[in-house]
């Protein structure tokens, strides 16, 4: 029971660390680019910036439930994946919105893509023999 509930904060507390660093991200990237305007429409740069640093953002979520998790790093990077999935095709965009109709595809496909990876990073790190 006790791993089964560190299992499931792991895979929430990473969820949670990438959420906060995409909106922090997003955030940096809106005063940089736009002053701020949140209604600004987007550019190309910031699509591309903001999908790259949203990939990292799932590669950190899901490295870090692996990592808290203990064990079976890509089950928990999986579980990251799974809730990323399911938040993202919530009803897709609002149809005012201003990005491009392949941006949330994009991330959709993308963000577990990374979470994934990230797990696959700390399951890979964890078995290489280390140096003496």
């Amino acid at each position: 029971m006790r791993a089964a509930l560190r299992g499931v904060g792991a895979v929430l507390a990473g969820l949670v660390t990438g959420m906060v660093v995409v909106v922090a991200l997003t955030y940096l990237a809106t005063l940089i680019l736009f002053g701020g305007d949140m209604n600004a429409p987007p550019t190309s740069p910031y699509l591309a910036f903001n999908i790259a640093y949203s990939f990292a953002a799932a590669m950190l979520a899901g490295w870090l439930a692996a990592r808290l998790a203990g064990s079976r790093p890509l089950v928990h990077a999986a579980g990251v994946a799974a809730l990323m999935l399911i938040l993202s095709s919530g009803g897709g965009g609002s149809p005012d919105s201003l990005a491009p109709e392949w941006y949330g595809p994009a991330l959709m496909v993308l963000m577990p893509v990374g979470a994934l990876l990230g797990g696959w990073i700390l399951g890979r790190s964890a078995r290489s023999p280390r140096p003496s």
